[in-house]
Formats: C-alpha cells, sequence, structure tokens
C-alpha cells in the first residue's frame, strides 16, 4: 500500500493537469459532465476549482479515488516459493498473454553471454533460425513451439519431456543453466528446428528442401514424407544423423539412409500387428540409454550378445553415432523391444504375422508404403496370379516417385469392400494379397466392379501401346460407361497393375499366396537392403 502511495503521490506531483485529464474521460468514472460544468456550461465545479487551489486538490482526490475503487482491481498473490513467484511473471508478457518455452529462454542466453557480446555471438545466430522457423506460421506458434521442444530434449539428452508449458520453461532453463557447453545447447536446438522444417516441406512442399541429398535421393524424400505423416517420434533420431550431415568430415549418406532404416523399421513393426506394441519406447530408449545387452538369433536358433549400443543424445554421445549401430538397435527391437512380446528376426517370422493382418484398416499409410515398395523394380511372375519377381534395373520404379504422387493416391481392394466375389472371405479383404494402387479418378470407376470387368480395366491400364490398349477394350463382351473408358484411354501406363491382367480364380489361397509374394519382395528390399537383416 506504502508503494501505491507513493505511485500516487508522484503523479500528482509530475502532472498538473490531471484535473483537466480526468474530467475529459469523465466517462471512465461515471461522472456527468455537467457537473464540472454545470447545467447551463457556466456554474460547474470547474470554476471553482480554477481559482482555489484546496478545492482544486482536494476533487482531485476525490476523482483518483474514485476511479481506484470502481476501475482498478488489486490482487494480491503469495507464492509459497520465490522460484514460483519467478515462473508466474517470467512467463508473461506486458500484455499478460503466456509466452511460449522459447521466448522466456531467450533473455537466458542473453543474459549468459551479456547484452554487448550477443550481438556478435553464434548464439544470436542460432536463435534468429529458431524463431525465424516458430514464424513460418504464426497460427501454430505455439504448437510449433511445443513440438520443438519436447522433440529437443529428446535429441538433446534423452528425456520424455511433457507437452505442459510450465516443464518445458524450466526444462530449459535449468538444462541450459547446468551444461557446459551452452553454445552446443542453443546449436542443436536450431537444427533441430532446421529438421523440423525439412520433415514439414516434405509433404507440403518438397521442391522447397535445399538440402541435396534428399534432392538426389529421392527413395529417402519418399521415405521422409511417408514418416512425416504420423510417425513424430522419429524425429529426435533423424535430427541426430541431420546434425552430424552437417559437419564438414561427416558423410551425408549416412542421413539419407538413416531415414530409409527408419522407414523400414516402423513398417515391419507396425504391419506384423494389430496395435503399436510400445514403438515409441523404443526410441526413447534408444536415445536417452542405448540398449546395454542387445541380442540376435543365431543360425542355430540360439540368441547371441552383442557389443553394447551407446545413447544417441548428444550429451551422452556427441560424435560416436553411425548408422550400422543404428541398424544394429532397430533389429534388436524388432527381435525384442515390443511389449506384446511378438519377435520379428527373419523373413518367415514376420510374413507369418502379415497375411492375417487387415493392413488396409490398420494403417493406410503403412499399408501404402509397402504396396509402393512391392511394386518397385518388378515385373509379373507366370508362378501364380498376381505375383511379381524382380526385374531388371529401371522397370517399374515406384519408390523414387514420391509417396503422394498421382499413381498412388488411393488403396483399391481387387475383390471389392462390398459385393464380395465368391470365394474371398471377409477375414482375406482388407490383407496386403487383395490390394493395390490407383489414381482416384480410376479408383471411383473400378470400385465394385465385377471381377471381370477389373480384370479388363487392369488389362487397359498396363497395356504399353495406345493400340493394345484399344485392342483390349474392343475384344472384350464387358463395355463401360463412357466416361469409365475415357479414364482408361486418358490414363497414364501403370506396369504393376500387369500382373492384375488376369483375375480368374481369385479367392483367399491366391489372396494369401500374394500376400507372402508381396511380403518376400518388400523384406527383401526393407528388412535387408536397408536394415542390414541377412538374407
Amino acid at each position: 500500500m506504502d508503494v501505491f502511495k507513493k505511485s500516487i503521490a508522484g503523479f500528482l506531483r509530475d502532472r498538473a493537469d490531471v484535473h483537466e485529464i480526468m474530467m475529459e474521460k469523465s466517462g471512465l468514472l461515471d461522472v456527468e459532465e455537467s457537473i464540472f460544468v454545470g447545467a447551463d456550461g457556466e456554474s460547474g465545479i470547474r470554476k471553482d476549482i480554477s481559482t482555489n487551489q484546496d478545492q482544486k486538490e482536494v476533487f482531485i482526490l476525490l476523482l483518483i479515488l474514485r476511479f481506484v475503487l470502481q476501475r482498478v482491481f488489486v490482487a494480491d498473490i503469495v507464492a509459497k516459493k520465490e522460484e514460483y513467484a519467478f515462473e508466474m511473471f517470467d512467463s508473461l508478457n506486458t500484455t499478460g498473454d503466456p509466452l511460449t518455452a522459447f521466448e522466456t529462454f531467450k533473455p537466458k542466453v542473453v543474459e549468459h553471454i551479456g547484452l554487448e557480446k550477443y550481438f556478435d555471438s553464434n548464439s544470436k545466430t542460432y536463435m534468429e533460425r529458431i524463431e525465424a522457423y516458430l514464424k513460418l506460421d504464426p497460427k501454430r506458434r505455439d504448437t510449433s513451439t511445443n513440438q520443438l521442444i519436447t522433440t529437443f530434449s529428446l535429441s538433446e539428452n534423452g528425456k520424455a519431456l511433457s507437452k505442459k508449458l510450465r516443464e518445458q520453461r524450466i526444462y530449459l532453463r535449468d538444462e541450459y543453466r547446468e551444461t557446459n557447453t551452452k553454445e552446443d545447447f542453443v546449436k542443436n536446438l536450431d537444427i533441430a528446428s532446421e529438421f523440423y522444417n525439412i520433415w514439414n516441406l516434405s509433404n507440403k512442399n518438397p521442391d522447397e528442401i535445399i538440402m541435396n541429398e534428399l534432392k538426389n535421393d529421392k527413395v529417402a524424400l519418399t521415405c521422409l514424407q511417408f514418416l512425416a505423416k504420423k510417425h513424430t517420434i522419429s524425429i529426435a533420431l533423424l535430427s541426430r544423423f541431420y546434425s552430424k550431415s552437417l559437419s564438414g568430415d561427416s558423410n551425408a549418406v549416412d542421413f539419407t539412409n538413416a531415414i530409409k532404416a527408419i522407414a523400414a523399421f516402423f513398417v515391419l513393426w507396425r504391419s506384423a500387428r494389430t496395435g503399436t506394441a510400445g514403438i515409441d519406447n523404443c526410441y526413447r530408449e534408444l536415445m536417452s540409454k542405448g540398449v546395454k545387452v542387445p541380442t540376435v538369433r543365431d543360425d542355430d536358433g540360439s540368441e547371441k550378445v552383442q557389443d553394447a549400443i551407446l545413447p544417441f543424445c548428444r550429451q551422452k554421445n556427441a560424435d560416436n553415432i553411425n548408422l550400422e549401430e543404428l541398424k544394429k538397435a532397430l533389429r534388436y527391437f524388432l527381435f525384442k523391444g515390443a511389449t506384446d512380446k511378438a519377435e520379428i528376426y527373419s523373413q518367415e517370422t514376420w510374413l507369418s504375422k502379415i497375411k492375417n493382418i487387415n493392413i488396409y484398416t490398420e494403417s493406410k499409410e503403412v499399408c501404402k508404403i509397402m504396396l509402393i515398395s512391392a511394386f518397385d523394380g518388378v515385373a509379373p511372375s507366370k508362378q501364380g496370379v498376381g505375383l511379381v519377381e524382380e526385374a531388371r534395373s529401371g522397370v517399374s520404379e515406384t519408390l523414387n516417385k514420391g509417396f503422394d504422387y498421382s499413381f498412388f493416391q488411393s488403396i483399391e481392394h481387387i475383390s471389392p469392400q462390398t459385393n464380395n466375389w465368391n470365394g474371398v472371405s471377409d477375414e482375406r479383404k482388407h490383407t496386403l494379397g487383395n490390394l493395390t494402387l490407383l489414381p482416384k479418378s480410376i479408383n471411383s470407376s473400378a470400385s465394385n466392379k465385377a471381377l471381370k470387368e477389373k480384370e479388363l480395366m487392369f488389362k487397359a491400364l498396363s497395356a504399353e501401346t495406345l493400340d493394345g490398349q484399344k485392342a483390349h477394350l474392343g475384344s472384350s463382351n464387358v463395355k463401360f460407361g463412357e466416361s469409365t473408358e475415357s479414364i482408361l484411354v486418358q490414363s497414364q501406363h501403370f506396369p504393376y497393375l500387369k500382373s492384375l491382367d488376369n483375375l480368374e480364380g481369385w479367392n483367399d489361397e491366391v489372396i494369401e499366396a500374394r500376400t507372402e509374394n508381396l511380403g518376400s519382395i518388400i523384406w527383401s528390399k526393407l528388412a535387408i537392403k536397408w536394415l542390414g537383416f541377412e538374407k
């Protein structure tokens, strides 16, 4: 109260014309203006106080008291700890709006370095780049900051930070205060924001990505687009490899290969079960603890212990992360990391699980990348209906087209979701072997078609020449509507549909065989080439 009194007294001393100001703002005091000037405009109190100093001072005091009583609210907040009091005031700007964790962190960096030195420091450059990223989408400022800090904490020291604003503020403040590598701390936060921008651009505007390694490796970009749909838990791990790729003496190919390895791990994990089975915990464990006793299944069926894998977070392992250690860790998690105790350590163990999984209903993103992978570099096989085999290099390349390429816009059921064909059960309808990829326009025309109609559509779409396509459409007894035939004629060539131009006898057994066939192609590419499983 003493402070309040002194403030009022100082205000009165400095403003001799305060009564004039308050009378002009009389509406704020709920005072009729006629009190000041009188009903006739001349007999009001304004005339008296202009000639009598005592009346003037009393009148001003009354006006101030009225304003304080009617327009001022004073809250007396008592914090149990001084720390709580600072947290409360640090987190508010001058308008009373909550500040983000990053906005309360910036003054700590400036305070540590000193204002004069800060302007020429590397930390200032890092902080400005982080701010630039967070300003890219002002409407999502809070969300973007929240996601960035959560990812950064896992990348920096393996901490699984919650999304609570208070905890994120405390984390940045305390970790920065305690670390001996403060500039590297800010630099890693900057790198995390850089990678987050690449992550977001991969799906929204892939052409704006300036990293040559991703531009030159279209398969890695497709995998990143897939991961960016829903697998945000992988960002912290990928940002560590991105950080490594920025080092002058580092091979940036490790970064693109890490993207492929993580995409492969996610696909093999999710396609083999109906739930997530604790996959997020695998990433958190790898970042914070590493793997102390990684085991693999040996040729004789016994379990073999390998060398320990160090943590992947920066503070516990700044310079020693590498691609082979990552692959070894991910293979171990497929073998022993799931909460459902399901073990994946060979092609046989994986295929035995995916044949009974309705992958279309479980995860359309995983289903789609599996089909894109299965159709990459293959040709029709003569071993059975709908089967494929590895082709020459350059044939039917699909993985380098992008996850959202026009060919892959929708997943098509060969035997329709409704109006099932004879011999196809509900249990097999949504499994991998009964699915393919089509653009949306063709998918709409193909849905719920009878067997012969769909077979003819696949023949027309996989025909290598226009004459060949016309021959298929003209020689069949099946006739399409004008709009459907127009779509088929104007469409591009779909080489991966060649294996589906004969659907005679399509049933559960054929679907199971095709699931195993496509699965073996996927395993060869994802598990063996990208994750390092033995053949």
